[in-house]
């Protein structure tokens, strides 16, 4: 195994790109190309988790996958008592990251043996809103005005989106009918990071609801969510699947009945804390396996 970590901007060192990438041995499988697994990790756009990266990436390695992890720009600097954050939002620079990313990858796909029709990214809660904007923008002005050179760098052959947040006016109207203070303050904080303000209009929102940007030429998704998270709402997954069955286009959605946000793996190798240990929900990497064999990746 060899472990690359590449910076994407020269001005802001957290910005990385990490390549988990499996020998090329000279018994077995010489030369060929394998397919690769980009790897979103959420942490509501004010860090990065890394519950949702290295797990996960082994895992997949493990199963004949290169993997990318990316690390995209987020609000917090610093987790101090008071936080120390960017002066500017998060986006779109978070978006155009993962855009270096993946023009990164295709420059160094001959060298680093990847197979440049089966990429698929994988994003989990706010990853997986980054992950489904990428999708849904990667052939729109949004990122091709600022990389319209290198457009043959973001094909997906799929998507794998795990508890995403996908509309915010979704969880703009459930957070105000929950009336959770700390639930609140949190999104609260996260908006701030994401939209410049605590509390965005409801144009705001819509714009930055992937979701409503779901068309034809959205590659497959697997979804997968719990009922029970209390963080980001499961409709998010739900208004997903409709839209796909909507377009006739495939997708794959596994709603697990009980489970705390940001389970990841859901076992061991991932948890921080026992909740995180859930053993019906540990399933979802087996099916997303044979989901992406099905896609021929």
């Amino acid at each position: 195994m060899h472990v690359h970590t590449l910076p994407l901007r020269e001005n802001r060192q957290a910005v990385t790109l990490t390549t988990y990438l499996i020998d090329d041995s000279k018994e077995f499988q010489t030369g060929v190309k394998r397919p690769l697994i980009v790897l979103v990790p959420g942490g509501g756009y004010l860090n990065v988790s890394d519950r949702e990266g290295e797990p996960i990436a082994l895992k997949f390695m493990a199963q004949g996958y290169h993997v990318a992890i990316i690390r995209y720009t987020t609000y917090l600097l610093e987790d101090t008592n008071p936080p120390v954050t960017r002066a500017q939002k998060v986006w779109p620079d978070a978006l155009y990251d993962l855009a270096e990313a993946m023009i990164q990858l295709q420059n160094h796909a001959d060298e680093w043996l990847i197979d440049t029709d089966k990429i698929v990214m994988a994003g989990f809660s706010a990853g997986g809103h980054l992950a489904l904007s990428f999708a849904v923008h990667r052939n729109k002005s949004l990122i091709l005005d600022q990389y319209e050179d290198r457009a043959n760098a973001f094909n997906l052959s799929g998507l794998i989106l795990g508890y995403p947040v996908t509309d915010y006016t979704l969880m703009e109207e459930k957070i105000q009918k929950i009336n959770d203070q700390e639930l609140t303050n949190f999104w609260r904080f996260s908006n701030r990071g994401l939209f410049g303000v605590s509390e965005p209009t409801r144009e705001q929102l819509a714009l930055m609801s992937p979701v409503k940007d779901i068309d034809e030429t959205i590659p497959p998704i697997f979804i997968w969510h719990t009922v029970d998270d209390g963080l980001v709402f499961p409709e998010n997954s739900l208004r997903v699947a409709e839209k796909m069955s909507e377009l006739k286009r495939p997708y794959e959605l596994y709603m697990f009945e009980e489970g705390v946000h940001g389970l990841s793996l859901a076992d061991h190798t991932s948890a921080s804390y026992p909740g995180h240990i859930n053993e019906p929900v540990q399933v979802w990497f087996s099916q997303a396996l044979k989901w992406l064999k099905r896609h021929g990746c």
